[in-house]
């Protein structure tokens, strides 16, 4: 069926259907993309957020194996 539509129809309108059928596949593949992207910034987002560094204050290193308790009258608020 589609092989009859294409030979029916001419130069111009073959190159017109198959641009038109390339950017349809483009922006497929872009809004994949971009879902996928948006997804990984997420992921390492929420990932820094768990698993926080604690850093030296003076030479800026990272710390090994603390954990950090909050207690609510230890807190720092204006």
């Amino acid at each position: 069926m589609l092989k009859r539509f294409f030979v029916s129809l001419k130069g111009e309108a073959v190159k017109k259907l198959i641009l038109i059928q390339s950017l349809i596949i483009y922006t497929w593949i872009m809004k994949r993309c971009i879902v996928l992207f948006i997804t990984f910034c997420c992921a390492v987002v929420s990932n820094a957020q768990t698993n926080g560094i604690v850093t030296d204050g003076e030479k800026g290193l990272p710390l090994a194996d603390v954990n950090i308790y909050l207690q609510k009258d230890s807190v720092y608020t204006q």
